[in-house]
């Protein structure tokens, strides 16, 4: 049972990057529209990148990363055969899996954020609780 957890936990993760934003990265970014680039400033903290559009908007990047340490196995049978045990034992090294999520919100030239996106394998599938839920606009939970 241990290995299959082993096997389905990477699946589940993969799965997580793929999944809908409607519930997670589409509802924080709606979350901000309207709102004005600085309290966005002030609760995501400044953006890694910012470019001046040819419209006059801005688009403002914040990129976060993630890993997960999944540990080795081993997994075996022993045959006893009279007064000896022989051992068949097959390990599996640890993996680390890392994740990245680029989000990006548009400003008009008066520091009003019009629209936004999220991509990467590493985006918020839900915004109920925890890390997720913290990107959402404070005044708009």
């Amino acid at each position: 049972m241990k290995s299959l957890a082993i096997i389905v936990t990477p699946f589940l993760l993969t799965l997580a990057g793929c999944a809908s934003l409607d519930s997670g990265e589409g509802r924080i970014i709606q979350s901000w529209k309207g709102a004005h680039i600085d309290q966005v400033f002030r609760n995501w903290g400044l953006p890694q990148r910012q470019a001046k559009l040819s419209d006059g908007n801005t688009m403002y990047e914040w990129v976060s990363s993630q890993s997960y340490s999944m540990p080795g196995s081993t997994t075996g049978t022993v045959n006893v055969i009279g007064n000896t045990a022989y051992v068949n034992a097959q390990t599996t090294d640890p993996k680390t899996i890392s994740g990245e999520c680029t989000r990006s919100l548009v400003a008009k030239p008066d520091g009003t954020v019009i629209e936004g996106s999220a991509r990467g394998n590493n985006c918020c599938m839900m915004a109920i609780a925890g890390y997720c839920a913290s990107l959402l606009n404070p005044s708009r939970k």
